[in-house]
């Protein structure tokens, strides 16, 4: 019986270790290709965008030219973050979604910069997934000299997950959010004044949440098998002696 038991859960095993399928749920979001306020004219700058709380800097939707970009954009307009003369451009959003314990928040979203713009020479791209106004974890980080290695008008996406909180962890029960913050440079001069804040383009945005990866899943069944065998074997040994 115990072997056939083992049989039985170390094909469960293998076949979530090689699953394909999507252990995720969308969370949904507002606004989140940018579309929203439209600008209605090419290669012309919008308003905040509409569902999307502003911090400080500057955030606005714009609608781009078709030789802007050549691939990764969605819709008409994406959203250009920073901008000169502000050192740093924060855009954020929370869902209607709380943080649950156990559970994980994995977040995509395409970010480059449009053919013809100059390379960044220094500061970053935060990008975070929050429980309230607290980052969950750590910022994904996404350097100046990684958004200079793309080819000039493609975005790319990225994505990170955060989240399996303990049911003890202060951010249980807040709710799931989205923050975007640029630091990035331009250009530096000799004057202080004059260092230019780069913008920054991004598109398509989405949030999941995610259950502990398949293998983990199946790591744990495994274990549970040997755990069982191991018992019933050391019960027969003590019923035999």
């Amino acid at each position: 019986m115990i072997q056939r038991l083992f049989v039985v859960f170390s094909a469960v095993a293998v076949m979530l270790c090689s699953s394909s399928v999507a252990w995720a749920a969308p969370i949904p979001i507002t606004n989140p290709s940018f579309e929203s306020p439209v600008v209605g004219t090419d290669g012309n700058f919008g308003g905040v965008p509409t569902g999307w709380a502003a911090g400080p800097g500057t955030q606005r939707v714009y609608d781009f030219f078709a030789a802007d970009f050549s691939s990764g954009v969605f819709g008409n307009q994406v959203l250009a973050l920073g901008n000169t003369p502000n050192p740093s451009s924060i855009l954020s959003q929370n869902t209607s979604v709380t943080v649950a314990p156990g559970i994980g928040y994995q977040m995509t979203v395409y970010v480059g910069r449009i053919a013809g713009q100059a390379p960044y020479v220094g500061g970053q791209l935060d990008l975070e997934i929050l429980g309230g106004s607290a980052t969950m974890g750590t910022a994904q980080t996404v350097t100046h000299t990684f958004l200079n290695s793309l080819t000039p008008g493609q975005l790319v996406p990225i994505t990170f997950t955060r989240g399996f909180l303990p049911t003890t962890d202060p951010l249980i029960g807040t709710s799931v959010g989205i923050r975007f913050t640029s630091t990035l440079v331009q250009s530096v001069t000799t004057d202080p004044f004059s260092i230019q804040y780069g913008i920054v383009y991004l598109d398509n945005v989405a949030l999941d949440t995610i259950l502990p990866e398949p293998g983990t899943w199946a790591l744990m069944a495994v274990a549970s098998v040997f755990g069982t065998g191991y018992l019933v074997k050391r019960r027969r040994r003590s019923l035999a002696a």
